[in-house]
C-alpha cells in the first residue's frame, strides 16, 4: 500500500507541475478514494491552490448563467463582473465524455465548447479539449487540450458583494485576444468564469412560438414547441439554411432530451458573409450531418433576470450549435 501511494503521489506532483498553478479543479482529497456518483463535499479552495485531480461537472448537467470574473486587490476571492454576462449549458454525463457550451454576449460575442473524457486509464489523466470562437472576423479560433479547468467550489464574491462557492470554469488559456500583448477578451477579465444555477429552468415545456435572431438581426430560427402529454415535438425552422428540423423526446424536469432529424436535400447549410464566425462555424456542422441522420440535442426555458420567457436547445456534437430564443 505504501508504494502505491508513493506511486500516486509522484503522479499527482507531475500534473501540478504540468498544469501549472493549478487550472484543473476538484477536490484535492486523495485520488485512491473510491469515486462515487454523488456530488462531493464541497470546500473552498483558495486562488492559486493546486489541484490534483480533474473534476467533473454536475453528472445530470443543467443551464447556469455566466458572470465572468475579475481580481480585486481588496478581496482573496474574485469579483463578478457586471458585464458582459453569458450562458452555459452543461450536457448530461455519460460513460464516455462530457460536454458543455458556454456564451458571453457583449461587445463581442465569445463561444466556448468544452469536451471531458470520462475514462480513467491507470497512469493517465482525462483528456480535456476547450475549443473558443469569437464573432471577430481577424479573431482566430482558440483551443486548448490536455487541462483540467473545473473549479468545483471556486471562491467569488457576488454582484450584491457576498462571498460564496461557486462552480467556476478556468479559461485562463483562451481568455486573450490574438494580438500577442496579452490582452484579455475583456477588459478587466482574469480569465476565470463562475456558473450560477438558473432555478427556473425546466424541460417540461409547453406549447409555445420562440424566435432566435443571428448578428445582422435577421431570425436565425423560429421554434415551435408542443408537449402532449409529456411527449414533446420541437420543430426548428432555419430559415438561412432553408431547413426545417423536428425534434421529438420526452419532458424532463431540466434538461429534456430530443432525437433531432430533417436534414435532408432541401437544407443548405452554407458559410456566408451576413453571418458571423460563431455561426458560420454552426453551419459548417449542420453541413457535415447525413441526410438520413438524427442527432441529439438538449432543450430547457427558464425565465431571465429580466422576466423575459428563453427557451435553450443545445447540440452537444454539432461544433457548440446553441439557439437562444426569446418567447413570442
Amino acid at each position: 500500500m505504501k508504494t502505491r501511494n508513493k506511486t500516486l503521489l509522484a503522479l499527482a506532483s507531475t500534473v501540478v507541475l504540468l498544469s501549472g498553478c493549478g487550472g484543473g479543479g476538484g477536490d484535492s482529497g486523495s485520488s485512491s478514494a473510491p469515486e462515487t456518483k454523488t456530488t462531493p463535499v464541497v470546500h473552498i479552495q483558495p486562488i492559486g491552490a493546486p489541484v490534483i485531480r480533474l473534476s467533473y461537472l454536475p453528472e445530470d448537467g443543467g443551464v447556469y448563467s455566466a458572470n465572468l470574473l475579475q481580481i480585486d486587490p481588496g478581496h482573496k476571492a474574485q469579483v463578478m463582473m457586471d458585464r458582459p454576462n453569458g450562458l452555459a449549458l452543461i450536457y448530461p454525463k455519460n460513460g464516455v465524455e462530457q460536454r458543455w457550451i458556454l456564451s458571453m454576449k457583449g461587445t463581442s460575442n465569445t463561444q466556448w465548447a468544452g469536451w471531458m473524457g470520462q475514462k480513467r486509464e491507470v497512469g493517465k489523466i482525462p483528456p480535456v479539449v476547450v475549443i473558443r470562437t469569437t464573432d471577430g472576423k481577424d479573431d482566430k479560433r482558440g483551443f486548448d487540450r490536455g487541462r483540467g479547468i473545473v473549479r468545483p467550489a471556486y471562491p467569488v464574491i457576488d454582484l450584491q458583494g457576498n462571498e460564496s462557492a461557486r462552480l467556476a470554469l478556468n479559461l485562463t488559456t483562451t481568455s486573450k485576444l490574438p494580438n500577442g500583448a496579452d490582452t484579455p477578451l475583456y477588459p478587466g477579465w482574469a480569465g476565470f468564469v463562475a456558473l450560477t444555477p438558473i432555478k427556473s429552468a425546466t424541460g417540461e415545456l409547453v406549447a409555445g412560438a420562440w424566435q432566435q435572431n443571428d448578428a445582422a438581426g435577421k431570425e436565425f430560427a423560429f421554434v415551435n414547441t408542443a408537449n402532449n402529454g409529456g411527449e414533446l415535438t420541437v420543430d426548428i425552422a432555419l430559415p438561412v439554411a432553408n431547413c426545417h428540423l423536428e425534434g421529438k423526446g420526452v419532458a424532463s424536469k431540466g434538461l429534456s432530451k430530443l432525437d433531432v432529424t430533417g436534414f435532408g436535400d432541401k437544407c443548405d447549410f452554407k458559410q456566408s458573409s451576413d453571418l458571423n464566425q460563431i455561426e458560420n462555424s454552426w453551419m459548417a456542422a449542420l453541413a457535415k450531418v447525413g441526410k438520413d441522420q438524427s442527432v441529439t440535442a438538449y432543450v430547457t426555458t427558464y425565465t431571465s433576470a429580466a422576466n423575459q420567457e428563453q427557451l435553450v436547445i443545445g447540440f452537444p456534437e454539432l461544433d457548440g450549435l446553441l439557439i437562444t430564443a426569446d418567447k413570442q
